[in-house]
């Protein structure tokens, strides 16, 4: 069929179209061409814009992943850190706890050393202030005179 065929063919269309009832969109095979090529611009503008959109859509999830993926790795490096320092907490209570038993042992020996220190101070004076520590008093000062003071 020839390009002269289809514009009759086309024309004959239209005239049955409109006798039905139907109004011809078009009036000639070059204006549905014209039409056509229209229909077929807005619809490529239409695909273009969505791709343009599309790409904008990836790169933003290939950016939301990427920021993920760093946030990701900055949990595990802070969790991985906090298990140090949950670690080195352990440490240095068990360092404590043994300075703690030290302290307490000797706390406890300086006790006792006070106690013996107190027992012997009263069992001092109860030598001095006893009858015969008394009556040999003169002797004694008699005896560092003559032979001096140690």
């Amino acid at each position: 069929m020839s390009l002269k065929n289809l514009e009759e063919l086309y024309i004959l269309l239209s005239e049955i179209a409109n006798n039905n009832g139907f109004s011809p969109v078009y009036r000639s095979l070059n204006q549905l061409m014209v039409a056509e090529n229209s229909w077929l611009q807005e619809q490529y503008v239409n695909f273009w814009q969505k791709q343009q959109e599309d790409n904008k859509k990836l790169i933003q999830e290939q950016t939301f992943a990427a920021q993920i993926a760093d946030r990701d790795q900055t949990i595990q490096n802070l969790t991985s850190l906090m298990a140090e320092c949950e670690q080195t907490v352990q440490n240095l209570t068990s360092q404590v706890a043994e300075r703690d038993q030290i302290v307490d042992k000797f706390t406890s020996e300086l006790n006792q050393v006070t106690n013996e220190l107190e027992k012997t101070k009263i069992e001092a004076v109860n030598y001095t202030l006893s009858t015969s520590w008394r009556i040999t008093r003169p002797l004694r000062k008699l005896k560092d005179l003559l032979f001096g003071k140690k």
